[in-house]
Parts: structure tokens; sequence; C-alpha cells
């Protein structure tokens, strides 16, 4: 028999193949997931940078692949805003990035810097170790640091320092000086920039003494933008103010025409010059001192005018055939030395019970800067402030010529300060 031909097509099930098109789709995407979970490239972007240079506010080691997740942040955006704001207005000069790594890292990476964070630990920290951690870390980027083993000590201090000032000026802070202590000494956990706990604590609370106590300026930027500034906070002079000095307040009245601490700073040192007193500017709690050189003076109290003025030892008699004159060859003369330093603040104080030696009194104005920041020189001066001239006193015996504090002084501030022909121009 032969074959026998038919027109017919097989029938195809349309449904059929619809049901087979869907299951191999939501097969496939099961597949993708899976694929997504179990690496991270598909949610997250590879980090192509050099971590050679880093800081790890929390432990040493950092993974060789970091991935950056695409997702915006505010949380972090507000508080680097906040931190910059407290440092003076700093401005952002790195880039932010949501990483893979343990809890938050500065990175320099040639020319650009980093601040690399971790969601899930900033989530877990306390508001305390949060700020903490990022402000440190911000530290070291605004103070544009290398982050190389060098130098990892000293920029290790300098970013606890930021940390410690931008911590007392949160204006939202709900910690205090006590807290800061507790968290530190209670957080062993090593960073690879700072090894000594004793240490980092030391220039944390160095920092926060420093914010805390320290005047509210505009532009604050005191270890970036204004050098100077700077320059003059370190220049801090011993507050309290050490034992043994007698004092004298100038009235508010005296400075009638004085609307700033710079013009109250301008008439002191005018005063000063034209007795020849050279004079220099030091910080103290919301205000300045200055201070003058060491100078030898005469029995009276009055100047000693003449190239004797700036020794430190006694004078001779100038030459004559007196046996006065030759005595003095034989026998050392007695000498006073003193120098004059002006405190304008509004915080109350009082004096320490150490006394100062006379090393310590002259390094005073090689440590001070030669002029007043303008961020501290536009704050209003009102009668909240107080201005009061010290006088330290030293005596150098005839025995030795070592130098001693007189304590109590010979004479007072007042009398010092009308002597030196200085009390009715400081008065009026």
């Amino acid at each position: 028999m032969g074959h026998r031909f038919t027109n017919k097509r097989p029938v195809i099930n349309s449904k059929s193949i619809m049901t087979k098109m869907k299951t191999n789709f939501i097969l496939y995407l099961l597949f993708f997931c899976l694929l997504a979970s179990s690496t991270p490239l598909a949610a997250q972007g590879y980090l192509d940078i050099d971590t050679k240079h880093r800081c790890i506010f929390q432990g040493n080691e950092m993974d060789e692949d970091l991935y950056t997740f695409s997702t915006t942040v505010e949380v972090m955006d507000k508080l680097v805003a906040r931190i910059l704001e407290y440092g003076g207005g700093l401005k952002q000069n790195f880039v932010i990035r949501q990483t893979s790594v343990a809890n938050v890292s500065a990175v320099v990476d040639g020319e650009k810097r980093y601040l690399l964070w971790s969601q899930d630990y900033i989530a877990k920290a306390s508001t305390l170790e949060a700020f903490a951690s990022v402000a440190h870390e911000v530290g070291h980027l605004v103070n544009k640091h290398t982050l190389e083993a060098e130098n990892s000590k000293k920029e290790s201090a300098e970013a606890d320092l930021f940390m410690g000032f931008v911590l007392a000026k949160a204006q939202e802070r709900k910690y205090s000086k006590i807290d800061v202590i507790a968290y530190f000494k209670s957080n062993t956990k090593a960073s690879c920039c700072s090894k000594d706990s004793s240490d980092r604590l030391g220039n944390i609370l160095k920092g926060f003494e420093k914010g805390d106590n320290h005047i509210t300026v505009k532009n604050f930027g005191p270890w970036d933008t204004d050098e100077n500034l700077k320059r003059f906070l370190d220049a801090d002079f011993p507050f309290p103010p050490p034992q043994c000095h007698t004092s004298h307040e100038i009235p508010y009245r005296a400075f009638p025409n004085c609307n700033n601490l710079g013009q109250v700073a301008e008439k002191i040192s005018t005063v000063l010059s034209e007795k020849n007193y050279p004079n220099r500017f030091m910080s103290v709690p919301n205000g300045f001192a200055i201070v003058t050189q060491m100078e030898q003076y005469n029995k009276d109290g009055s100047i000693l005018y003449g190239s004797n003025r700036w020794t430190e030892m006694p004078p001779h008699e100038s030459f004559s055939l007196s046996w006065d004159y030759f005595k003095t060859l034989i026998y050392p003369r007695k000498g006073q030395l003193r120098l004059f330093v002006f405190i304008v603040t509004n915080q109350n104080y009082n004096s320490v019970d150490k006394r100062v030696t006379k090393g310590e009194a002259v390094a005073w104005l090689g440590q001070a800067v030669n002029r007043l920041p303008m961020q501290v020189a536009a704050e209003t001066f009102n009668s909240n402030y107080s201005v009061s001239a010290l006088v330290y006193e030293f005596e150098v015996p005839e025995s030795n010529h070592q130098a001693k504090q007189s304590c109590p002084t010979l004479f007072q501030a007042k009398d010092h300060l009308n002597l030196s022909g200085m009390l009715n121009q400081l008065s009026n």
C-alpha cells in the first residue's frame, strides 16, 4: 500500500507554550537574584582606589577589594556638614563613599581624598561613637594629611585634636567631657593611625577643652583655613594664671570707644609700645592675653632706661672714682625683674597654687604671636569682659644671681603701672 498524504498540520497548543515561557522566565529571574546575592558586582560597584595611605578609626586591616553602593544616604552628608560647620565653616575637600569597609576610614589616593564609611557600623554605633569616628577621619582630610606611616603620630594627634574640638562645639550634643573620657577609656580597639591610647585621650581632651572654652567665631578654621588662628590657639597662656602675681582691674569705662576685642587690644598695645615694651598675644578662654618682655626696673619701681633694661643681670654703676663704683665690681648687686600680662576675658578666674619660674615667664613672649587673629578681634566687647593687669616680679640676689619669684610682690600692680607711666593712659 502506498502512503497516504494529508494536508493537516500538527495542532500547536499556544497556552502550553506560554506557560513554559513564564516558567523559564521565573527560573531565569530566580537565577539572577541568586547571582546578585552571591556577588557584589550586581548590587554594588567596584571602588577602584589605592588604599595604601589610609587611617581606619578602629582596626588595622582593610579588604583589598572595596565595593561602593550607589544609594545616597543623607544621614552621612548631614553629619559631615555639621562637623565641617563646627570646625569653622571648613570646605569639604574630599569625596564621601559608602563602602564595604569595617567602620570609617580616610584614604588619600594621589590628589584625591576619600571618606569611606559603613552604613551598618554607623547604624549600630552610639551617637558619640558615630560622631567621633567621622570627626577623626574628617580631621585627617581637612588637615590635608598624607596618611603616610612616618607621619602617623603627628597626624593622628592633629586629627584627635580636631575630633575633640568639634565634639565640644557640637551644639546638639548630649554628651559631656565625662562621656568622652568614659568612651575612649572603654574603647580599647587599636587604630592604624593611633597606637597609644593614653596619648590619644590626652589629645582629644586638649581639643575638647579648646572647643569648650573658646569663644564662638565665624569662619573658625583652626586646623586649615586660618593658620594664624591655629598658632594663636596653640600659644595658650597658663590659665588660671600662676600664683604670686599682683593684679589691677582696669575699669570697663576706660574703654568707651572700644566696640570689639581688637580695639581693646590696640589700646593696650599702643600704651605698651609708647613705653617701649615689646608685647605679643596669647590665647585664654573666651579672650586673649598680652604679654611683655621681662625687664629690669629701678628700686623705686620706675623704668630702668638704657641698655641694662632688657638684661637679666643687675648693672654696674657708671664709671667713677667713688668707692661705690669699685664696690659694685667686687660685691654683686641685687636686681629686680618684672613682666606685665594683660588678660581680657569674660570668664571668671582666680590663680592656681603653682608658681612660675623666671625661665617659664621669659618663654611666654617667645610662644606668643605678633597679632590678634581677625576672628577674635571682631568679637563684641561689653561689660561682661574684664581687663586685668597682672605683674610678675623676680628678685636677683647678690649671692648667686639665680632669680626667684617675689612672693609676695614688692609693689602692687597699680603702683607698677603708675611708676612705669602707663596707668593714666590705660585708665582714661
